[in-house]
């Protein structure tokens, strides 16, 4: 199915960090060197993906879940989505599982999460819709692409007191910061637009239910550019 972004990993799971999330023995992410640290983080409590194969003219819904609260990380380096497991039950609601997990014939244990990332590297598109009226809310939406050429598209429903511009251009800026400084190569067209990016912002969209968009020229697979990382002083 490619790179869905989000897994159910055990407590203590260190495998493939590039990849996956790492975590304690209490389920606690892991930071990394270039997270500088996991103080950035923002309540959410809907997501949903779409998935767009390389032959698909269309998305289709991968997976939809609402009314369960997540944390979503913004470090220096990557986005990471992590379920809230509830105080009073070390399990998701059973109407949770079934709707990530659709496709995974197993409950979530104790000494277990759900939760993912997206790496600057892969990061493709970010797009933002502030809430209008009294419907609807706001919205950030990532876009990324994996090893099979399908284009990922993650929605997640912030707070309705949370700027959600001013946190879509937060994580531009990380990102071009982030981008500018790994090793990978990087054309004329690609270091113009993270130089004029670290500080400029997306042009907002005016209009009920239109996204405002920026979109970058060039990025990496899902999974790729480990080796591609900044080095660290």
């Amino acid at each position: 199915m490619g790179y869905q972004m989000m897994y159910r990993r055990p407590f203590g799971d260190r495998e493939k960090p590039f990849m996956y999330v790492a975590t304690d023995e209490n389920g606690n992410v892991t930071a990394e060197p270039w997270d500088n640290g996991l103080e950035n983080k923002v309540l959410f409590r809907s997501m949903e993906v779409w998935c767009k194969k390389e032959d698909d003219k269309n998305y289709k819904s991968a997976y939809k879940v609402s009314n369960e609260d997540f944390n979503l990380y913004i470090t220096e380096s990557r986005l990471i989505f992590k379920y809230i497991l509830p105080e009073t039950n070390k399990k998701a609601k059973s109407s949770f599982m079934e709707s990530l997990f659709r496709s995974i014939d197993s409950q979530l244990s104790d000494g277990q999460n759900i939760l993912g990332q997206i790496r600057y590297e892969w990061l493709m598109d970010i797009m933002y819709l502030e809430k209008t009226g009294w419907m609807g809310g706001n919205m950030l939406r990532f876009t990324y692409v994996d090893s099979d050429r399908a284009v990922w598209m993650v929605n997640i429903e912030v707070e309705n007191d949370t700027d959600v511009k001013l946190l879509a251009n937060d994580i531009l800026h990380k990102a071009c910061r982030y981008k500018e400084a790994t090793k990978s190569r990087k054309n004329d067209e690609l270091i113009s637009f993270l130089a004029k990016y670290k500080t400029a912002e997306i042009t907002p969209v005016k209009g009920r239910n239109k996204f405002s968009v920026i979109s970058f020229p060039a990025v990496m697979m899902a999974c790729t550019g480990e080796d591609k990382r900044p080095d660290l002083t």
